[in-house]
């Protein structure tokens, strides 16, 4: 009779999801994620006693073409002792694998009428805008107390949020005082540094534009800086056309500034 082959001892068998040992019980493959597989050697430990890993690995096969060659290649030189075979105890010890979270997706974002009680947020987000040097002339940081003062009954004030975190606001203000241009406002918009092309400032635009309306207001106004092509950007995507450049219009850090003239026609101004 001819003889039985004998077992091979790095052939794989699967012990669990995303765990398979060898014959011999030498070698473990671990994943640890999605295209990430390591090798653990239950007879080599590393500096701190432990199992040794190898990897992380692409695939499954790497990590079985790993376990072979890792048999047959001599031991790498190290102080550190060989065990013999692990006792139970110390296979708890080694490397497990931790399979990573799934992402979470960002809370939406959402528009609403600003109150009093969120000026100091939107100073926050103004300030950085002052800071940055890109958008304003201003250089003095707004206070709450500043923002507090744009609440005048008349002229509408808008957030946008994130998971209930102010990330943009837009206000419009006073243009003239003139009775003939009543129905005609500025504007501002910023959005956070740190939420900046998610979508935040064109939310609040399209919000202050439908509050504008509902307050009988017929026009938009604003100045953007020349090299503002973002703001330049967004403006036109939600409706405004660029009526002209004021050439040097003022310094700013010593230099001139050209600024683009923007208007939207709202309410009872489309309608002629």
């Amino acid at each position: 009779m001819p003889k039985p082959k004998a077992a091979d001892p790095t052939a794989l068998k699967r012990e669990s999801a995303g765990r398979y040992v060898s014959g011999d019980g030498r070698f473990a493959v671990e994943q640890e994620s999605a295209g990430s597989w390591v090798v653990v050697d239950e007879e080599q430990t590393n500096e701190l006693g432990l199992p040794l890993v190898r990897g992380p690995f692409g695939t499954l096969t790497e990590a079985k073409t790993v376990v072979v060659s890792a048999r047959d290649a001599p031991a790498p030189e190290s102080p550190l002792k060989r065990r013999a075979r692990p006792t139970e105890a110390r296979r708890t010890k080694r490397r497990t694998s931790v399979p990573e979270p799934p992402p979470t997706e960002p809370s939406p974002l959402e528009a609403r009428a600003a109150t009093p009680s969120d000026a100091a947020a939107i100073a926050g987000i103004y300030n950085a805008g002052i800071e940055s040097h890109e958008a304003t002339f201003e250089t003095s940081p707004r206070s709450k107390g500043d923002v507090l003062a744009w609440f005048d009954g008349r002229h509408p004030v808008v957030v946008a949020t994130r998971g209930g975190e102010i990330v943009a606001f837009a206000a419009a203000f006073e243009y003239r005082p003139r009775e003939a241009y009543r129905g005609v406002a500025e504007f501002s918009v910023y959005a956070d540094p740190a939420h900046r092309r998610e979508g935040a400032g064109r939310l609040a635009m399209e919000a202050l534009i439908d509050e504008a309306t509902k307050a009988d207001f017929w026009k938009l106004v604003s100045r953007v800086f020349a090299q503002n092509t973002a703001s330049r950007e967004l403006l036109r995507s939600v409706g405004f056309r660029e009526v002209g450049t004021y050439r040097r219009h003022a310094r700013l850090d010593g230099e001139w500034r050209d600024c683009v003239i923007v208007e939207r026609l709202l309410g009872a101004a489309l309608e002629d």
